[in-house]
C-alpha cells in the first residue's frame, strides 16, 4: 500500500465507488500481513517512499516465492535482493501458476501450467500476461533498458538480474515515472564551463556507479538497478581502480557530471578515496568481500573506507550495493 493506492481508495469511497466496508476489506492487512513465514510492511511506503524489499539471502526458494507473491498484490514494485536464480524460478512458477498464464518472453525459464484452486488469492497484476526473463549484465547495463516506455505498456514483468542478483517485479505501471515525480528529476546532467574553468553542474539526478574492478561489476550493478528502478539515471564506469589510476583520471570529467557517486572497490578500497578527492558531491563507498586472505572477506575495504582522509565520503556496510542505491536516490530527492 502505497500513497498513490490509499488516495485512490479513499477517493473511491467519497464518490461511492467503494463502500466503507469493501475499503476497509482491503486495508485488513494495513499496517502490516502475518502470511505466517513473515510479517510484510505494508505500510512502508507511506512511511518512507519505498517499498519493503527481500533479501533473499538465508530464505529458502518456496519462502521467497510465497513472500513476494503476496507483496505483489499490493504494490506496483517489488525487489528481492541477494536472490539466487533458484529462488527466481520457485518465484517466476508461483506468479505463472496463479493465473494459470504462461510467460510471454521467448527467453524465459520453464514453468509449468498449474492451476492453483479458485479459493486462493491471486496476484491482481496478473491478469495480464506477465513477461518473466532472465537479464546479463549486457542487457540490463544497456543505455535504453529503463527507459520510461518499458515500464509503462500495462505489462506485469518478473525479471532476474543475474550480474545483481536480483528479483524484480513491476506491474507495468511506470514505476520508473513515480520515482521521477517524486522527486528525481530525468535527464542527463549537463556540465557548463565557466570562465574560470570550472565545472558548473545542473541540477539533475544523475548518479555515477563506479568500481575498481571486474569483480566488484555484481555488487556495482545492485546499487545500479536499485537506482534505476528508483527513477535516477545511471552512468557506469567499471574497473577503473587505484592499480591503474589513469583509468580513473581519464573518466573525471564524466564523474563530475553526476550528483552522487556511488564507489564499489575491494581489495584495500582505495578508490573511494581517490574519487572523493576530485569530487565536489556527496561520495557513497560500498567495500566489497573481493580480495585475498588478508582483505578478511572485505573488512580491509571497509575500515579503509572508513578512514578515508577525504571528506564527503559515507560508507556502507560490506557488499551491501542496494542500501547505497538507496541512500544515494535519497539525496537526489532532497535536490
Amino acid at each position: 500500500m502505497d500513497e498513490n493506492r490509499l488516495s485512490e481508495l479513499l477517493i473511491s469511497v467519497a464518490e461511492g465507488r467503494l463502500t466503507p466496508q469493501e475499503a476497509a476489506g482491503q486495508l485488513a492487512s494495513f499496517p502490516y500481513d502475518d502470511i505466517g513465514i513473515a510479517k510484510i510492511d505494508t505500510h512502508r511506503s507511506l512511511r518512507t517512499g519505498h517499498p519493503e524489499v527481500i533479501f533473499g539471502l538465508g530464505k529458502t526458494p518456496e519462502q521467497v516465492a510465497e513472500i513476494m507473491s503476496n507483496m505483489a498484490a499490493s504494490s506496483k514494485l517489488v525487489i528481492a535482493t541477494k536472490a539466487s536464480e533458484e529462488q527466481f524460478e520457485a518465484v517466476a512458477e508461483k506468479f505463472v501458476a496463479s493465473r494459470s498464464l504462461i510467460p510471454a518472453s521467448k527467453s524465459v525459464i520453464a514453468a509449468s501450467k498449474a492451476v492453483i484452486p479458485a479459493s486462493q488469492s491471486v496476484i491482481p497484476a496478473l491478469s495480464r500476461n506477465p513477461q518473466i526473463r532472465k537479464l546479463g549484465f549486457e542487457e540490463a547495463s544497456a543505455d535504453d533498458f529503463f527507459d520510461e516506455e518499458l515500464f509503462s505498456d500495462g505489462t506485469p514483468r518478473l525479471t532476474y538480474f543475474s550480474a545483481a542478483q536480483m528479483i524484480v517485479f513491476d506491474d507495468g505501471t511506470n514505476v520508473r515515472k513515480e520515482g521521477l515525480d517524486s522527486g528525481i528529476e530525468a535527464g542527463m546532467t549537463a556540465v557548463e564551463i565557466s570562465d574560470d574553468g570550472t565545472n558548473v553542474r545542473d541540477a539533475s539526478g544523475l548518479v555515477c556507479v563506479a568500481c575498481g574492478g571486474t569483480a566488484d561489476i555484481p555488487i556495482a550493478e545492485e546499487a545500479a538497478i536499485t537506482l534505476a528502478l528508483y527513477g535516477a539515471n545511471v552512468m557506469r564506469h567499471y574497473d577503473v581502480g587505484v592499480a591503474g589510476i589513469h583509468r580513473l583520471l581519464s573518466k573525471v570529467s564524466e564523474i563530475r557530471r553526476a550528483d552522487v557517486i556511488v564507489v564499489v572497490a575491494g581489495m584495500e578500497g582505495a578508490l573511494a578515496s581517490a574519487v572523493g578527492g576530485l569530487v565536489s558531491v556527496p561520495v557513497i563507498a560500498v567495500p566489497t568481500s573481493v580480495g585475498y586472505g588478508a582483505s578478511m572477506g572485505g573488512l580491509s575495504a571497509l575500515l579503509s573506507m572508513l578512514n578515508s582522509c577525504s571528506l564527503g565520503v559515507s560508507v556502507m556496510n560490506i557488499d551491501n550495493g542496494f542500501g547505497a542505491g538507496h541512500f544515494a536516490s535519497l539525496i537526489l530527492q532532497k535536490k
